[in-house]
């Protein structure tokens, strides 16, 4: 279970040291090259027993820990596994240098910097930039789902291939990815179950009226975890998660899977000069309506 734990935690949170200001435009056509699709297994959490061998079609729960530190949860998927040939070659000469351009101001530059066709969401497009990644868009290489394994980004061999960016939506606070796996990915890792969103315990506190901190206290709230289809208004298939707190509260997590990548949607926090809470499902499902096709590649 550690090593699921860790991968857990290097997928849930943006590493804001990865994130720079500057953004450089990019001029690249994208190379497509083969594709392969992963045969995966349902393996039992608690005892690793397999299950079945099946093609995974949408999303679906895998794994989910709960314990006294965190509530946590993979998710099955039919993503592709990408030759790294697929990927722009400004960005496979960037990967060999041992750093990538991370930071775009918009998203064709971005999208051609990739190399790889993405859904595109004009609402996110053109909406605030968020409070959880300081730039329009934002591109990674990660070599493994494993923070503690030696950072090989420089040898040019990431396991996936990631856009993130955070958007203000109706008041609340969103943070996308676009996952590509690649060639270099362990399959069955990806079989198991790709990390999402984990919860720990929160801060709570009170305060005299004027300001002042009179206690805090760490409390963790256990989580339970539910999964729905959702077909969006264009057609593209998804899931959406449910996270259920022992008081009641819920939080949501959106998955859309498309030509193999995989897009998660979190809206997880409201602006601090707003002052109700929005219906989170409800923008939750106006973000995954709001992808549709990027078209062929410039």
């Amino acid at each position: 279970m550690k090593d699921l734990e860790r991968m857990m935690e290097a997928m849930s949170y943006v590493d804001h040291g990865l994130v720079e200001e500057a953004a450089r435009p990019a001029k690249r056509r994208s190379r497509l090259g083969r594709v392969v699709l992963i045969a995966a297994c349902l393996c039992l959490a608690l005892t690793g027993t397999v299950l079945a061998v099946e093609k995974i079609f949408g999303v679906r729960l895998g794994w989910i820990e709960q314990s006294l530190n965190h509530s946590a949860y993979s998710v099955q998927a039919e993503v592709k596994q990408f030759d790294m040939t697929q990927f722009s070659r400004e960005l496979q000469q960037d990967l060999e240098k041992g750093a990538l351009d991370w930071a775009w101001d918009d998203w064709q530059s971005m999208q051609e910097y990739v190399g790889v066709p993405l859904l595109y969401s004009e609402l996110l497009d053109q909406a605030e930039m968020g409070l959880s990644i300081r730039a329009r868009y934002a591109v990674d290489g990660r070599l493994s789902l494993d923070r503690e394994r030696t950072d090989l980004e420089q040898l040019g061999r990431p396991e996936q291939i990631r856009v993130m960016f955070s958007r203000v939506v109706d008041h609340a606070v969103v943070d996308i990815w676009a996952q590509m796996f690649t060639e270099y990915a362990d399959e069955e890792a990806l079989a198991q179950g790709i990390p999402g969103s984990a919860w720990g315990p929160t801060t709570r506190y009170t305060d005299d009226g004027k300001g002042n901190r009179l206690w805090e206290q760490k409390v963790f709230d256990r989580k339970s975890f539910s999964l729905d289809s959702y077909e969006t208004k264009n057609g593209i298939q998804g899931a959406i998660l449910t996270a259920r707190e022992d008081n009641g509260s819920e939080e949501y997590v959106g998955y859309l899977v498309h030509n193999g990548v995989l897009y998660f949607v979190r809206a997880h926090g409201v602006m601090p000069d707003y002052e109700e809470v929005p219906d989170l499902r409800r923008l939750t499902e106006e973000i995954l309506d709001s992808f549709g096709e990027t078209g062929a590649m410039p």
